[in-house]
């Protein structure tokens, strides 16, 4: 995400103040023309890099240099160029067919060629005419003209040299630099006026009932064009406090006076942030919007809460039709549900789908809505999450996994959630989180001594924590220059213990560590001033069992984290995580081998070095000498054979019994097709090919083809293992190496193995972001304000266009303000 360029990110963005604020359009705008509707939208392209001014010719040497070539007499009745040739008046009736029922080149069409000076050959291309309505090519000259401008435009009369108006499109030069030419003509202020007329007209002639008068007047349009940027303006306040996750309102409410009184006043608060912002753009010089929210009617402000509630629910339409169109109707995709409890205390379901885009071969986690329930059973859940599916209009056939939470709501195989998706989905294989998966191996883990442990540094933690004047103590005892001891980091504090995720307590346990000694001698200091509580804690902390069980901990759990971290990426495939995770478990093996010189060199070492700083006499504990009964004089051996080698064997056995999801059939079966699965030696081509035909032949795009793209990929992935980073690459830059039309099937399969969620750390990442949007002082926030909200805070990579969410606007409902529809 940090690459992406979000156009939002700040708020100077929304302050930008166009002077010619009267006729400003926007740039992806395209005029659309249908037999019902036609809303008038814009499109620029890039300029070519070669950009030419357009001709100043007299009108006289353009008529003269017009060339009739009429090489389609029958198109006459509906052939532009022909009737503008005849320089008499056009009927109405004409004008509608020449509007809606334009000359059409068929794909047999021929367009003639245009000669440059040095020989380059050009010719019109048949895509401009799909790319811009309105524009329509006449067989009578050879070339394109803007049909609404021929004949609304004002500037037709006066300006014949206009090209698109009165002069054809057909020149090589005009070919040439077709792009400029067209965005300068879209650009300009005779084109936007005629294209209005045309639609205005158009509407009219099919309902004359209607009453709509297409002569628009000049006073008209400049009136549309001050509404639509007052309403800009407004829009941009929203989508700018909506990216930044802004409470928009204020503590109370506020009525057109207050606004006014706000908008006026100098040097003094400006209310809510939404008011603040609007007077920011007031002061950057948006005089329209000034006027607008001082002397406009109190009726039509556009800046009442259900005002801001509207604009907010069309970020959210806007913002998600963006992402379901990567969502083609076979694209294969997975749902990843959590549930969580709000501010307000209300169960939330967080659903997100993970699928690959074909276009850019990238993963996509999405986060589409929250959904508030009211029962936590299976069944309830399975109806919020096909109603939504439903109303996205995701097909069930193409759902191919899901991921949850241990919870057996979510789990179970009779009545949960799973089990009830896989009624309406047989495909969709359901994942256990290997991140709560993880978590859960190494609670299974710990004994007594790592527990009793994890209990100590706890009320340490919290016994810093809840006292300012202690966490100074500690500071100044980290940071005193006198101090005769070395402490190897630049920590000041201590970092709290993580409640559910275990592996995250690899930090604060680093840390206490690094801290040991200073935290030692600040409770020293403290019970000598009378501190009873740091007097219970200076024993246990000072005690060799606490100092060797801390160093073991930490040592284990630093070869956990690298491997959570991982896990947590939302672009990870399960090939990666598999191999990963057999590297950790071959970790543990090897250390599970050299137990002895590792813990004596490594572990141990570091446990002696701090209770040598702290004169603590290294020993066994006596109670455990009482109860068994047993005289163990070596601590070395004690706490490497009693602590260390049962932690590390039952870790060893939780992780790889925990994540056995890797171990699934169908992910066994993905990942050999993976560069560093298929070239090993124990990989039979032909037993693969088997057993992918046996699974997947219902669903591959040609079947038939399968095992020679097998052997084929096979050779290919042999040269790709010997190119350098070539081993687990991760799945985007592998399908960018596997072409689809050569490996139609090996192709199909990469995405389906890289669709299969891992975890639901996205959705638990979708949970920070709600905890930060409904506060405690916006609990009262509605669902759909909460949705639009939280889309456009968790999509910043989304680019969210003022101009869409403007039509969106204005033709929901009827508004007070002319927009010209």
């Amino acid at each position: 995400m940090s690459a992406d360029k979000r156009k939002h990110g700040s708020l100077d963005s929304f302050v930008t103040i166009t002077k010619n604020a009267l006729m400003t359009h926007s740039s992806s705008e395209q005029v659309e023309l249908d037999s019902s509707e036609i809303v008038s939208i814009e499109v620029t392209h890039p300029a070519d890099t070669e950009a030419e001014e357009p001709e100043n010719n007299s009108s006289s040497n353009l008529n003269q240099n017009l060339v009739i070539i009429d090489s389609h007499p029958d198109t006459h009745q509906n052939d532009i160029g022909f009737h503008l040739s005849l320089r008499t008046s056009i009927t109405d009736e004409t004008k509608y067919e020449l509007l809606t029922k334009p000359f059409r080149p068929d794909k047999k069409y021929t367009f003639p060629n245009q000669e440059g000076k040095n020989g380059t050959i050009r010719r019109f291309m048949p895509t401009w005419l799909v790319q811009h309505s309105f524009l329509s090519y006449s067989p009578y000259y050879e070339g394109a003209f803007f049909s609404a401008c021929s004949l609304f435009s004002s500037l037709a009369s006066n300006q014949s040299t206009s090209i698109f108006i009165s002069y054809p499109c057909s020149r090589f030069h005009h070919l040439k630099h077709f792009t400029t030419h067209i965005k300068i003509h879209l650009n300009s202020g005779s084109h936007k006026l005629a294209t209005t007329r045309a639609t205005s007209f158009i509407r009219t002639f099919e309902n004359p009932s209607s009453g709509i008068d297409y002569q628009l007047d000049r006073n008209r349009i400049e009136m549309i064009e001050k509404n639509k940027s007052i309403l800009l303006s407004i829009i941009k306040v929203v989508i700018a406090c909506a990216r930044q996750n802004i409470a928009l309102r204020g503590h109370r409410g506020e009525d057109i006076t207050s606004i006014r009184e706000h908008i006026d006043a100098i040097g003094m608060p400006s209310g809510s942030n939404f008011i603040s912002l609007l007077k920011q753009r007031i002061d950057a010089g948006d005089q329209l919007l000034q006027s607008h929210l001082t002397k406009g009617p109190r009726n039509s402000t556009y800046t009442s809460p259900s005002i801001q509630n509207e604009l907010i629910e069309l970020i959210y339409e806007h913002i998600l039709s963006t992402i379901l169109c990567r969502v083609g109707p076979t694209t294969l995709y997975s749902i990843i549900v959590d549930g969580t409890t709000d501010s307000s205390n209300i169960e939330q379901l967080c659903l997100l789908i993970r699928y690959v885009d074909s276009h850019t071969n990238e993963i996509h986690e999405d986060f589409l809505g929250f959904v508030p329930t009211t029962s936590s059973t299976g069944e309830a859940i399975v109806e919020h999450i096909l109603s939504c599916l439903k109303r996205f209009k995701l097909s069930l056939a193409n759902c191919i996994g899901q991921a949850y939470d241990g919870a057996s709501c979510m789990s179970g195989i009779f009545k949960g959630c799973q089990a009830f998706i896989k009624r309406f989905c047989p495909d969709a294989e359901y994942m256990h989180c290997s991140s709560h998966a993880l978590n859960l191996a190494l609670i299974d883990s710990t004994s007594s001594f790592i527990r009793n442990t994890f209990g100590i540094i706890k009320s340490v933690i919290n016994f810093f924590s809840d006292s300012p004047k202690r966490t100074n103590a500690l500071k100044y005892e980290i940071e005193r220059p006198d101090n005769d001891y070395l402490i190897l980091t630049k920590k000041k504090r201590l970092v709290s213990l993580c409640e559910t995720r275990w592996v995250e307590r690899n930090v604060a346990i680093e840390t206490f560590l690094e801290l040991y000694i200073p935290i030692s001698n600040t409770l020293d200091v403290l019970r000598i001033e009378g501190d009873s509580s740091s007097q219970q804690l200076y024993h246990p902390v000072n005690s060799f069992e606490t100092i060797v069980c801390t160093c073991i901990t930490s040592f284990l759990l630093s070869e956990i984290t690298p491997l959570s971290r991982l896990l947590q990426t939302s672009t990870i495939d399960f090939g990666v995580a598999h191999q990963h995770v057999l590297s950790l478990l071959k970790t543990f093996d090897i250390r599970q081998t050299n137990a002895s010189d590792y813990f004596k060199n490594i572990v141990f070492e570091q446990a002696i070095e701090v209770a040598k700083e702290l004169f603590v006499q290294p020993e066994v504990p006596r109670s455990y000498q009482r109860r068994n009964g047993q005289s163990i004089l070596d601590p070395e051996e004690f706490y490497r054979d009693h602590v260390f080698l049962p932690f590390l064997i039952e870790l060893k056995a939780n992780v790889d019994k925990r994540l056995s999801v890797f171990s699934h059939t169908r992910i066994q079966l993905l990942t050999q097709v993976r560069p560093e699965c298929i070239t090993a030696a124990a990989c039979s081509t032909t037993e693969l090919y088997k057993k992918l035909k046996q699974e997947f032949s219902e669903r591959l795009p040609q079947p038939l083809q399968l095992f020679g793209e097998v052997e084929r990929w096979k050779i290919e992935c042999i040269d790709l293992m010997k190119k350098p980073n070539g081993y687990n690459l991760w799945m985007s830059d592998l399908l960018t190496k596997c072409n689809p039309v050569f490996y139609p099937n090996i192709h199909f399969l990469l995405v389906f193995l890289a669709t299969l969620p891992v975890t639901t750390s996205s959705a638990e990442r979708a949970f920070s972001s709600l905890k930060r949007i409904k506060t405690y002082c916006r609990s009262t926030m509605v669902e759909d304000r909460l949705n639009g909200l939280a889309v456009a805070f968790i999509h910043k990579n989304v680019e969210i266009n003022p101009h869409k969410i403007l039509d969106l606007f204005v033709q929901r409902n009827q508004r007070r303000f002319d927009f010209g529809l």
